[in-house]
């Protein structure tokens, strides 16, 4: 099952059960009887509560997948800011500003990393 976008439309219905319209990441969309349950399958003696459980740990590995990719992406620039700042120090030499300004960059990287990598763990944590 998608995670919603957050768009929910209430379907008018004239005396018959409410519907309800739910438009997924994936571009489709679903119109479910309210009161249903999201999944399919049977559902006799199946908790709401479990179901909204299952929803909230699709969304926090979907989160923790992001914030993975972001990671990997710092980390990516971060080494390519090394290489940079190798290169800087091999052809400019004793330039002290030009290695401060990139030695900067990395420093600011580094905090961008360390901040998702301790998201992560938090995400973790609660899930």
């Amino acid at each position: 099952m998608m995670p919603r976008l957050g768009r929910c439309f209430l379907i008018p219905t004239m005396g018959k059960p409410k519907k309800r319209e739910e438009h997924y990441q994936d571009g489709t969309s679903a119109t479910r009887q309210l009161g249903q349950s999201q999944s399919a399958g049977p559902q006799e003696g199946r908790d709401p509560q479990v179901t909204t459980l299952d929803t909230v740990l699709l969304a926090i590995k979907e989160s923790r997948k992001a914030i993975e990719r972001k990671i990997d992406n710092l980390t990516i620039d971060l080494s390519l800011l090394r290489d940079d700042h190798r290169k800087l120090a091999e052809r400019v030499g004793t330039n002290e500003k030009t290695i401060t300004l990139v030695t900067t960059m990395q420093k600011t990287t580094s905090s961008e990393l360390m901040d998702l990598t301790s998201r992560v763990k938090t995400l973790e944590t609660r899930a």
